[in-house]
């Protein structure tokens, strides 16, 4: 991979998990609601910098290439926990089109998102926060694990800052997903 291409996907999902972690963390310690116009921008460029991301790692890691896209998934995950199994690329394409979808719906309508269903927002939380332990601090290496783990440390002690604010009001503890 080229100097550039390397810098393009590297700075692309550091971008977005810099962003992401942002949003999480300030609608949990704000218990802000997605229609917050603070984390819809944040929530929005995080997404547009992951699918920068996403393009650049297919078009300059793999060559366009979903076969060599898969193997190298196969690979990674063979190195990683001794299985090699190449699934994590079809888990990456549902998770880009979900978030892409999501972070849609948050633009056109902010008033319909925010009235989902708490059970889905803290669903679609957790499922990006493994997706990023996953990519950043499992897969990752060196300053994107790093990261990761600062990033996600952040986003619990925002998740317990919202909890123990929730509690008090409330009388018992509930996810943190505003």
């Amino acid at each position: 991979m080229s100097e550039p291409g390397r810098l393009v996907v590297h700075s692309s999902i550091w971008l977005a998990a810099c962003l992401y972690f942002a949003a999480v963390c300030g609608r949990l310690c704000a218990r802000r609601t997605a229609a917050s116009p603070t984390y819809r921008l944040l929530w929005l460029l995080a997404c547009a910098a992951y699918l920068i991301h996403a393009v650049a790692a297919f078009g300059i890691c793999h060559g366009w290439s979903h076969a060599r896209a898969v193997a190298h998934t196969a690979q990674r995950t063979y190195e990683i926990t001794g299985w090699y199994w190449g699934g994590g690329t079809y888990v990456n394409y549902a998770f880009t089109a979900l978030w892409a979808l999501d972070a849609t719906v948050l633009a056109a309508c902010p008033a319909r998102h925010a009235r989902q269903p708490r059970w889905l927002s803290g669903l679609w939380l957790m499922a990006t926060l493994f997706m990023f332990f996953q990519g950043m601090v499992v897969f990752g290496h060196g300053t994107s694990r790093a990261l990761g783990i600062a990033g996600l440390s952040a986003c619990y002690a925002a998740w317990l800052w919202h909890r123990r604010g929730t509690s008090r009001k409330e009388g018992h503890a509930r996810l943190g997903c505003c």
